[in-house]
């Protein structure tokens, strides 16, 4: 009886350690780990789609200038509802203090030079209809030359929706030939 006692603790302090170690992991721990969201590519992937919401990388245009510190990336969007019977609203990515951002793969953060009426192509907000699409232009700043992809996070409470919104932007669409 006494050995079949000692068996079971070395068995048990076994199986403890590889626990430990993360060589063995019960199934319904794995299940609890959630996974990573993709982050589509913006210059392959057509849209989002978020409950009623639509969105779209329509072009990304660098306006370079000779002081760097001067030079801009625009970044146009289409948001659509493609609800047949819900509208949302849609309160536009370009405030700098509620909006978008943007930041590359060094771990730069690029800062919104938008909002404030500083950029008229910007949406200013409103409700979107069963169908309604509409323009919304993001100005930051121009990415360090060493960035090669960078990633645009678009809130998902300027849509009436709990998550996020993620695009990828490859330095093809931004770098100038």
């Amino acid at each position: 009886m006494a050995s079949l006692w000692r068996v079971l603790m070395v068995v048990s302090a076994c199986v403890t350690v590889a626990v430990l170690l993360g060589l063995f992991v019960q199934p319904e721990q794995a299940s609890d780990v959630p996974a990573e969201p993709v982050v589509p590519d913006a210059s392959k992937s057509p849209a989002l789609v978020s409950g009623p919401t639509r969105v779209k990388v329509v072009e990304v245009v660098a306006a370079e200038s000779v002081r760097p510190q001067e030079s801009r990336l625009r970044i146009r969007l289409e948001v659509a509802n493609v609800s047949k019977t819900a509208k949302f609203y849609y309160a536009g990515w370009g405030n700098p203090l509620v909006g978008a951002s943007l930041k590359d793969d060094l771990g730069n953060r690029y800062y919104s030079q938008g909002g404030f009426g500083q950029n008229p192509e910007e949406y200013r907000g409103g409700s979107l209809y069963p169908g309604d699409k509409v323009a919304d232009t993001l100005l930051f700043e121009f990415p360090v030359p060493a960035a090669k992809v960078l990633t645009l996070t678009l809130p998902g409470r300027d849509i009436s929706q709990p998550q996020d919104l993620r695009f990828k932007i490859p330095k093809a669409m931004w770098a100038t030939p």
